[in-house]
């Protein structure tokens, strides 16, 4: 969370100015609920699995603690604190707390899960804590009181903690805030505080803060933004990345990793998770359009030459046969792929009007087109109300034409036209569950359902 907004005024006055943004919004006319996330989202943590249910928690009264079976559609089931102003200790040392937590980030110790959390002053935003909390189940948590405390004097920051683990199985907690870079500390893995008094400044950028640490192949990269947040598409976050073969640094390499590209602004607070092997970086950013709503992104992060890559487009450009995950029926484009023909399901035979050319317009935004005739996937009349039926329509680049293609944990896609904001208003679905072959496909707001989870492959 920026500090930059306190600078001079109070911690109280950053809470409202997030709230107002959220506000114009709500005023504006709330937005359907976001694929890959719920609408609201900002600071998130990493992302931690339990069975077959990720967790996400994020700020807000108490910490907002979300769920999700798909990695898609995440639902609000509480909280860490509840109402209130939290622990009664915070109050030594941020005097009025009242509750609104920021960037909260989780990591497993010793069997059990710890919670870091950030505290964010009222009358004096220059008094900050973090805080500690534990559960063995995510949902029954008890409080460990002070990890850190910044005051005016302080030479660190108390905002934005993180965890890693090193080569040796030792865990470090890094944080910092605006005023001062990002700190490293080593944990005591039985208490969860800090193993000694030691404390390194490992990327000593003034306004650096919302930091994580990623051990990959022998070097530590160490993510964190850079820039102004909370105030929607005017915000100026940027995620950098920086590397070292040791946890305390030196840090070089120092490079922009993700910046904004519209309608994705002010991109920050990365985590990370490693599901099975396949590795994802979680990050909030502004809606371009939905006046700089804030949401939740989930990306693929994959590795070249050891450093990050972020790779958004889940799909590579090219031909590809899409079949329905439950019926197993493949998307069709009519009998000669000729303009307003019906898009159908049917039982995949090879032909040209089955193969389907996926190519991305950036940030995980596809044209698709029908391998017959060359004809886009398109919603008819342009609409994106429930039941909108599919059509083949020459390309002129609306947002009917348009997919914001979402990676579901089960390997299959749901795809969302852009023009519902590519916000999950309405993804390609079979209408009703209707397992006949030639049945033509709709829109339907996401709902998890096989109706709606796509498996693209070779033709």
């Amino acid at each position: 969370m920026n500090e930059k907004l306190c600078n001079g005024v109070s911690g109280l006055f950053k809470f409202t100015v997030v709230l107002l943004l959220l506000s114009v919004v709500l005023l504006a006319g709330s937005p359907a609920k976001a694929l890959e996330g719920d609408d609201g989202v900002f600071d998130p943590s990493s992302i931690v699995k339990i069975g077959s249910t990720y967790h996400i928690f994020t700020d807000g009264t108490g910490i907002v603690h979300k769920t999700s079976t798909d990695m898609v559609n995440w639902t609000t089931v509480g909280s860490v604190f509840g109402s209130g102003s939290g622990p009664s200790w915070i109050q030594t040392y941020v005097p009025g707390f009242t509750g609104y937590f920021w960037a909260p980030e989780i990591t497993s110790m010793g069997g059990k899960y710890y919670m870091y959390y950030a505290c964010g002053g009222v009358s004096d935003a220059k008094l900050q804590c973090i805080g500690c909390a534990t559960s063995t189940d995510l949902v029954n948590w008890t409080d460990q009181g002070l990890v850190v405390y910044a005051n005016d004097s302080s030479t660190w920051g108390g905002i934005d903690p993180s965890v890693c683990q090193d080569a040796s199985g030792n865990y470090w907690m890094t944080w910092g805030s605006w005023r001062h870079g990002i700190y490293a500390a080593q944990l005591n893995t039985t208490t969860g505080k800090f193993l000694n008094s030691t404390k390194t400044n490992i990327v000593n950028v003034t306004d650096a803060e919302a930091s994580k640490l990623i051990y990959h192949g022998g070097y530590y990269y160490c993510f964190y933004n850079e820039g102004t947040c909370c105030s929607g598409i005017t915000s100026t976050y940027t995620i950098h990345v920086a590397r070292a073969t040791s946890p305390t640094g030196p840090y070089t390499g120092n490079t922009t990793f993700i910046a904004k590209n519209a309608p994705i602004y002010a991109p920050g607070q990365l985590g990370y998770f490693d599901d099975n092997g396949t590795e994802y970086i979680t990050f909030h950013y502004d809606d371009g359009n939905s006046n700089g709503y804030p949401r939740l992104f989930i990306s693929h992060l994959v590795w070249s030459n050891n450093w990050p890559v972020n790779v958004p487009n889940w799909i590579a450009n090219g031909t590809y046969k899409v079949t329905n995950t439950g019926d197993g029926l493949a998307l069709t484009g009519g009998t000669t792929g000729a303009s307003l023909q019906p898009v159908t399901q049917s039982t995949y035979t090879a032909a040209s009007n089955q193969k389907w050319t996926f190519t991305n317009l950036g940030w995980n935004l596809y044209e698709i087109t029908c391998a017959s005739g060359g004809l886009s996937l398109d919603a008819y009349g342009c609409s994106n109300a429930n039941g909108t039926l599919m059509d083949l329509y020459a390309y002129w680049a609306g947002t009917c034409q348009q997919y914001v293609v979402y990676h579901e944990s089960d390997g299959t896609y749901a795809f969302a036209t852009y023009n519902g904001g590519g916000n999950g208003t309405d993804v390609l679905d079979v209408p009703n569950g209707v397992t006949t072959s030639g049945t033509q496909l709709d829109l339907w707001s996401y709902n998890g359902f096989w109706t709606q989870k796509w498996v693209v492959s070779a033709p």
